[in-house]
């Protein structure tokens, strides 16, 4: 739980079925977008806290921070409760402490010869962002 109130959602033991799934009760912060203006301090902070929140989820539920897998799919899906038009490529953007805290925490490393990405959008009842990875075969 965040101090927040917010709650995360994680399967109980997911590492049996090779697939890691963890929600993340809001969409990412736009302050971290590209097309943000702040002061390098300001931003620095933000992009901190955002990925101590992924790593606070992963290790609530036990993942261990050596690394589990060499290679991996990662999806990405953000719910929006509202029919607002959001710029994709500017959500994922906003991921990157989430990102760095999934690979940081599950991979060895992001280059793009281990990580495969996949991003979606839709319309629900309120706002999250739900990450699965997947465990690759290289």
């Amino acid at each position: 739980m965040t101090m927040d109130g917010d709650v995360y959602e994680v399967p109980s033991n997911p590492s049996l079925l090779n697939i890691i799934s963890i929600e993340i009760p809001h969409l990412p912060d736009s302050a971290l977008g590209p097309n943000a203006r702040l002061h390098y301090a300001t931003r620095y902070r933000k992009l901190r806290d955002s990925r101590d929140e992924m790593i606070a989820v992963i290790r609530s539920e036990g993942y261990s921070q050596d690394p589990l897998w060499e290679a991996a799919k990662l999806s990405i899906t953000f719910w929006a409760a509202d029919k607002r038009i959001r710029d994709l490529d500017n959500l994922i953007g906003c991921c990157k402490g989430w990102i760095d805290a999934l690979v940081g925490e599950i991979l060895v490393d992001d280059n793009a010869r281990r990580l495969e990405l996949k991003v979606s959008y839709k319309i629900g009842d309120r706002e999250k962002t739900i990450f699965q990875i997947e465990e690759a075969l290289r």
